[in-house]
This record gives structure tokens, C-alpha cells and sequence, in this order.
């Protein structure tokens, strides 16, 4: 990891690991400059782990965790600063035999793990966290990708409270029916839950689509279509 001043000076450059072969997927900047970073560590006797650590703001790791599920392959793959300190992060857990699940942490100051809450669309199908955010009243959004309902991935959205109660699950299937695979999630100040990434076209070419879900309540492709969610969606 490396710290930059405005002039483009290097403060500090800091290493770690936590015994194997580390990979950092994303960093968020939480109060008093604490750095939060989170991606995956291969370990001799569990493969790839979920890593989250925290470094503060002179470059001194302050904690770092792992997270193993049943199989093989976990990753952290996004994490958010919460304004009440400490993290939130995403990502995906193996289930054995080979489907996967959303995995979410909510991690305090200290790194003690306040909840860890997995989640599956349906039994067997591949289910991953890919971005996340926190909103003004401590409220957890992720945002991922399933394959339950049939023609490659569609866009997952959770949103759990900050006490890591699922308060609603929604998805929308591009119009090609193909993959459609979320970049970014964020929330205006009314709550409103904005979703942006990429869609499969029928014409083989992808658009950008971007969703702003008003209710989020089980939310599918028609429920936009038809506007019954008071969302709007456009793709270009």
C-alpha cells in the first residue's frame, strides 16, 4: 500500500500479509484517515480466505482478519467505511460442492466482527457480492450478481440494516436475458437506491444500465418494465 500527499510525495509505502499468497480487491477511506482494504489470501490448510485489515493513517496495520466458509474459494471483493466507524464488506463464499454465496461483515473500529450474514437466491445457484455502500442511517447496500433465475447473471441488490437484518432483496434481467453484472451502488439522500453496471444485449453488444430502485421490494425485470416499483432504468 502505498500514500500519496497533494504533491504527489510518497508518505508511506507498507506491506503485509497474513501467511499466503495476498490479493487486495478494494480500499475505502473511513474517519481519521484509517485505511480499509479487503480481497482474498491463499492459506496452506484452507485455500483462498476472505482478508480485511485496516492500516491508520500513518501506515501502522492496525488489525487484519480472515473469513473461511465450507469450500475453497472465498473473496472479499468490496468494502465501505461506515460513518459510525469501522467497515462493511462483500463478497462471496464457497459452498460445497461448487455453488457460491454473498457473503457479508460488518466489522467495527477494532475489527471484531459485529455480524456476518451469507445469502442465497435459491438452493444451489451462484450468488456474489461485487459492490457495496453504507447510507446516511447506518443501512448496508450490496450490490452482486445471481444465476437462480436462468440465462447467466442477473443484478442482485440486498439492503440489510445496521444490525445486519435483511430489510430487502430485489433483481433485474437485462432485456437480453444474459449477464448482466453491477459496477457500482450508491444511495441519494432520500434513500433511494442507485445501481449501475453492465447488461447483455440481444444483439449480442452490452449496455450500460443504470437503476434507481424507489421501493426494492422483490423487485424482477417486469416490475421496471412496467414502472409498479416507482423506479426508473435506462440503458444506453
Amino acid at each position: 500500500m502505498l500514500k500519496y500527499s497533494p504533491e504527489v510525495e510518497l508518505l508511506w509505502q507498507q506491506s503485509f500479509g497474513a501467511g499466503g499468497f495476498d490479493t487486495l480487491c478494494n480500499l475505502s477511506l473511513g474517519i481519521h484517515g484509517v485505511a480499509y482494504v479487503t480481497g482474498e489470501s491463499l492459506q496452506p490448510s484452507t485455500d483462498y480466505d476472505v482478508l480485511t485489515a485496516a492500516f491508520n493513517a500513518e501506515g501502522t496495520l492496525l488489525w487484519q482478519d480472515l473469513v473461511h466458509g465450507e469450500g475453497d474459494f472465498d473473496r472479499g471483493r468490496a468494502i465501505a467505511a461506515h460513518p459510525a466507524g469501522g467497515a462493511v464488506v462483500c463478497g462471496s463464499i464457497r459452498r460445497l460442492p461448487w455453488n457460491e454465496d454473498v457473503i457479508t461483515i460488518r466489522y467495527d473500529s477494532t475489527g471484531n466482527r459485529m455480524w456476518t450474514r451469507t445469502f442465497e437466491v435459491s438452493t444451489g445457484s451462484y450468488d456474489v457480492g461485487k459492490v457495496i455502500a453504507v447510507d446516511a442511517d447506518g443501512n448496508t447496500l450490496v450490490g452482486g450478481g445471481t444465476s437462480a433465475f436462468g440465462g447467466g447473471l442477473d443484478y442482485l441488490v440486498l439492503k440489510y440494516d445496521p444490525d445486519g437484518n435483511l430489510l430487502w432483496q430485489a433483481h433485474y434481467d437485462g432485456l437480453g436475458g444474459l449477464h448482466d453484472t453491477p459496477a457500482d451502488v450508491a444511495t441519494d439522500a432520500l434513500g433511494n437506491v442507485v445501481v449501475t453496471g453492465s447488461s447483455d444485449g440481444s444483439d449480442g453488444f452490452g449496455d450500460v444500465v443504470t437503476l434507481k430502485l424507489a421501493t426494492g421490494l422483490g423487485m424482477s425485470r417486469d416490475d421496471f418494465e412496467s414502472g409498479d416499483a416507482s423506479a426508473w432504468l435506462r440503458s444506453e
